[in-house]
């Protein structure tokens, strides 16, 4: 369900396409990122990256449970990018911790220390890192030349551009991803579920682990005038509280969470061991 930290309003039916309008969506920024991007020519990181054309999807509402922070749907316009084709992996974070990022390291990642280096513990190189705050996050895909995605590109990458409910389709086919393993806490490799992978070949975009995105999470985004429909980037300044978007369910999660629709919100410095994050980048 929905993380309830904070109170909001009562729900809103609205399930009709409208007709989009446009607005500037303002620059992106994050935390450590407003300097000279970072030189990653000499770093051995691999990162499967999957393109995303430029174009329109429908961002839409499913009704299904009258969530109105959903509403109403829109067709919105996204600039072409890349964004990762799994969620960062323990293997991966331990490459940027070990370039002297170690200050993003938590303990309780499944990331140990042998000889001064940071190694994925044994069987968990390929299994999503947990246990990272915006920050931590936000610092790594600077690290690896790209940045956080936006909510809108996020989950155009998820639905495709028809607005289909789930990644794989509209069918609720639970089997088709890593959820609903309440109360278990281990995550699986990424990739696990070839069958649940987006329009576009984005894996793990329903269930595994929650994932930061770039925006500010405002309730009532979508239907704040003036609405963003042309690359929208989330407000400027956090308007309900000091909370970010958060993406896609997790392995603890229901189908209703995972929906492509579906937003959440946490407090930046929050983390679980079933939230982590992908990276994008423009080029």
């Amino acid at each position: 369900m929905k993380w309830q930290r904070f109170s909001f309003f009562s729900a809103i039916l609205l399930s009709l396409i409208l007709g989009c309008g446009h607005g500037g969506g303002g620059g992106l920024s994050e935390p450590d990122s407003t300097n000279t991007p970072p030189d990653t020519s000499g770093r051995t990181i691999q990162i499967e990256k999957i393109e995303i054309e430029e174009g329109p999807f429908i961002r839409r509402y499913d009704d299904i449970q009258n969530f109105p922070d959903e509403a109403p749907s829109a067709l919105i316009q996204i600039d072409k990018f890349f964004i990762s084709k799994t969620e960062v992996t323990n293997s991966q974070y331990a490459e940027f911790l070990n370039d002297g990022n170690e200050i993003h390291y938590d303990g309780r990642m499944k990331i140990g220390i042998e000889s001064s280096r940071y190694i994925a513990i044994r069987n968990m190189e390929n299994h999503p890192v947990v246990w990272v705050d915006y920050e931590n996050a936000a610092a790594f895909a600077v690290w690896a030349g790209g940045r956080l995605p936006t909510e809108a590109e996020w989950e155009k990458a998820a639905r495709g551009i028809y607005g289909i409910i789930y990644p794989w389709g509209n069918d609720a086919d639970g089997s088709k991803a890593d959820l609903g393993r309440y109360p278990d806490e281990n995550t699986l490799n990424v990739g696990t579920y070839p069958r649940g992978d987006s329009p576009y070949g984005v894996q793990d975009m329903a269930g595994s682990v929650w994932e930061w995105c770039h925006d500010w999470y405002y309730h009532y985004y979508y239907s704040t005038p003036p609405v963003v429909t042309d690359n929208p980037t989330g407000p400027e300044l956090p308007i309900d509280y000091l909370i970010r978007s958060i993406r896609g369910g997790s392995f603890l999660e229901t189908l209703l969470e995972c929906r492509c629709s579906n937003r959440n919100y946490l407090e930046p410095e929050f983390k679980a061991y079933d939230l982590g994050f992908r990276v994008a980048w423009d080029e």
